[in-house]
Formats: structure tokens, sequence, C-alpha cells
């Protein structure tokens, strides 16, 4: 295979020239040829060169107005190439967005991990330099149980302190010191000292006796990782009262969420002639009250002006709630059916009576037809109604019991098929089976 080169390279003998002009000079005069040839040949070359132009120049356009299609198509060979690199299985579009959350929270993960093992491996460590029968004070004894506990960095291999990078002056007050903790060399100004009270939180209370005082020597960063397990101590432990109220806010819309459906199944239910009025009057009314209060939460959680301290991420969010909530109550509310008036309920018992009278009438008049045909007929002076008002279709159940009693007197097995059968249509319609 032959050597790829790039500039301007002459075609004919395959120099490298270094302008445009030049080429084109050199070009006319080192290769005149014939005429028709050397005509061909400049013909030849100026459609090379119009094309570079046009590319150079971005005016290679498509039809519509797109961008070219040369550097769409250099950009989808990109994109392969950056898929393939990244080894993701799904190959997207251009313009789609990539999500990086599982690899944040892994690497979250583990920095977190990190840091929990090194805190708790300091507070083991304390732990044993701070447990009950330890030498205690400032002597040989007690640096030599220190030393046995955690190894000591040799002195003789650092000559600055780590930390603030100054040199160790012995003589000017700049003197070593070993933390206790990880055995690292550091300052004095550099140093911390565990105090008891911070010792008694990390430990929960495990303390010997016999230490009164401590003087227990860190450095910074040891003394850093303690304090941030002491922060986690107290957030853990501590009551946030923010949060609670949340708590409370979302307990008081789940509850909402539970009465509209009994509410709803209840204003059903007295449409269709059950259930009752006032129940349904006082469910409303609990509705209410719940997301009334829930509403109060969510404005005393989105008032950021009352607490100046809050960052503008955490002011964002209690905004966020407050505005969520209001939402949630204004389509609860809209959501509600509205209960009908009495009148309204007067209106429909009184249509339901009449339909239930008429498919009386009709039953009746069929009942006699069956019961002709066999060649007997039962007596119904005996089961006239007894109450002006009581429901046609009930009267009629009682009307069909006594017909049935009198077919299975009169052993008319036919017609207490038929008649049973009736029953259980009446029954049915009446509600009172299944």
């Amino acid at each position: 295979m032959s050597e790829v080169r790039e500039g301007l390279i002459c075609p004919m003998c395959m120099k490298d020239l270094g302008t445009i002009a030049e080429l084109s000079s050199h070009f006319e005069t080192a290769h005149p040829g014939p005429e028709a040839d050397s005509n061909e040949a400049i013909a030849s070359f100026k459609e090379i060169f119009a094309k570079a132009k046009k590319k150079l120049l971005n005016e290679d356009r498509a039809p519509n107005g797109d961008r070219p299609r040369q550097q769409e198509a250099n950009h989808v060979q990109q994109q392969q190439l950056v898929y393939n690199q990244l080894d993701i299985g799904e190959q997207l579009q251009p313009g789609f967005v990539i999500k990086h959350s599982d690899l944040f929270r892994k690497t979250r993960s583990d920095r977190l991990e990190r840091y929990n093992m090194q805190i708790n491996k300091l507070v083991i460590r304390l732990s044993k330099l701070l447990a009950s029968g330890t030498p205690i004070g400032n002597d040989k004894k007690r640096r030599e149980f220190e030393q046995k506990i955690v190894e000591w960095v040799d002195e003789t291999l650092v000559s600055r302190c780590p930390t603030c990078a100054e040199n160790f002056t012995p003589f000017l007050g700049r003197r070593k010191h070993h933390c206790r903790l990880c055995g690292a060399i550091t300052c004095q100004d550099c140093s911390r000292f565990v105090e008891n009270a911070l010792a008694q939180q990390l430990l929960q209370g495990e303390i010997g006796s016999s230490i009164p005082v401590l003087q227990l020597r860190c450095c910074t960063d040891c003394f850093k990782l303690l304090h941030r397990k002491q922060l986690s101590i107290v957030q853990g432990t501590a009551t946030d009262h923010l949060q609670e109220a949340y708590a409370r806010m979302k307990d008081l819309m789940d509850r909402c969420v539970d009465l509209k459906a009994q509410y709803v199944s209840l204003t059903d239910a007295l449409m269709a002639g059950d259930g009752s009025l006032t129940q349904a009057q006082e469910l409303r009314m609990a509705i209410l009250k719940h997301a009334e209060k829930a509403d109060t939460i969510a404005k005393r959680i989105g008032d950021v002006s009352s607490d100046p301290s809050l960052s503008p991420r955490q002011a964002q969010l209690r905004m966020l709630i407050r505005a969520a909530t209001s939402q949630f109550v204004k389509d609860l509310l809209v959501s509600l059916p509205h209960l009908p008036e009495a009148q309204q309920l007067e209106r429909l018992a009184q249509q339901r009576r009449e339909e239930a009278k008429r498919r009386v009438d009709r039953t009746v008049t069929q009942i006699p037809t069956t019961m002709v045909a066999g060649g007997w007929t039962p007596s119904v002076e005996s089961f006239s109604r007894t109450e002006e008002d009581e429901d046609p279709l009930r009267q009629q159940i009682k009307n069909i019991r006594g017909f049935l009693e009198q077919a299975r007197a009169a052993n008319k097995m036919d017609e207490v098929e038929a008649l049973t059968e009736n029953l259980h249509q009446l029954e049915a319609a009446a509600g009172l089976r299944s």
C-alpha cells in the first residue's frame, strides 16, 4: 500500500507545495504537456479544488438546509466510537441524555464506606486507649502502652509538619508530637486533644473510670474524622421538627385519600337508595378538616423567611413541598362529589318505589297464568297490603311466600318450582339475595 500523504500535493509529480498559488503556478509551468491533455488535467484539478473549497467553506449542504452530509456522517462515526469506548449496551440516538445516577451512587457509596472504615478504626483504637485499667499520666509506661495500640512513625523520617509544612525547631518551641490514633507526627499547632465529652459521646459512655482527665493528643485529620462521627450521632438522635411536620402532613394526606374512597362509595350508595346522608356529611367534614390541617403544616414548612440560615437548595425544597401540598388539596376538593339534597333523595326514593310497584304488577300478572294452567289457583284474599307505605316489592315477596306455602300444602310441585323461581327473582331485585 502506498504512503498516505497530506498537504497540497501535485497530482502529476506528487510534490508537496506550500500554498494554493504555488501549486497552481507549479502545475502550469512544470507540467505544460499537450494542450488537450493539459486542459483536461487542469479541468480535473479545478474540479478537485472546487470540491475541497466547498468542504472547507461548509457549502456542501443538504437541500433542506441541514448541516453538511459529510459532517453528519463523521458525527455519527464519532458517536459510534464514543459508545464503543464507553461500552454502553444500548446505543442512544444523538440528543438523548445518558444518566450517571448509578455511577454517582456507587462512587458515593464507596467513598462513604472508606470514611466509615477509617472512622470505626479510630473509634476502636480510642476505646482501647481509654479502657478501664489502662496506665494513666504522661510517663514512659503510658507511652509504651500507646505504642502497643498504635505504631508510631519514626521521628527521624519526618523533618516538617505534614499539615502546615513548617520545619520542626525544638529550641523555638516547634516540637514533634505523635498522634495517638494513627501514629503520625504533627506539630503542636496542628494537633488537637480529645476531650472527655467527645470521647464519652463517641464511645457511648464506655470510658474507664480511672481516667479523670484526658490528655489524648491526635492530629487534625483524625480529629476531623472523630468530629464527623459525632455529627452523625447527633443527627441520628436529635429530633428534627421539620421531618416530624412533614411526616404528620404526609399522614394527613394519606388519610384524606382513604376517606375520599369511602366517601365516593357512600355517595354512590346514596344515589342508589342505600346509605345514610348524615354519615356522608360527617365523612366529608372529616376530609375537609384533614386537608385543612395538611395545608396549614405545608404553609409552615414553606415559610422560608422565618429561617435565614437556609441554603438556596433547602429553601427551594421547602417551597416545592408547599406547592405540591397546595395542588393536592385543590385536586382533592375538586374531585369530591357533591352530596344530594334531602328533597332529591326523597324524589329518588319515590321513583324507586314506583318502579318497584310496576315490577310487582308485571310479576303478579304472570304468576296466576302459570298456576291457572296447572288447574290450581291460590287464594289471594289473605295477602292484602298491611301498611300503606310498605315497599310494594317486599309486599309482593310476602305474597309469593304465602302462595308457596299454599302450593306445598296442596302438593302442587310444578307450582312450587315456578313460585320458588319467582321468589328468587324478587329477592334479588330487592337486594335480599346476591
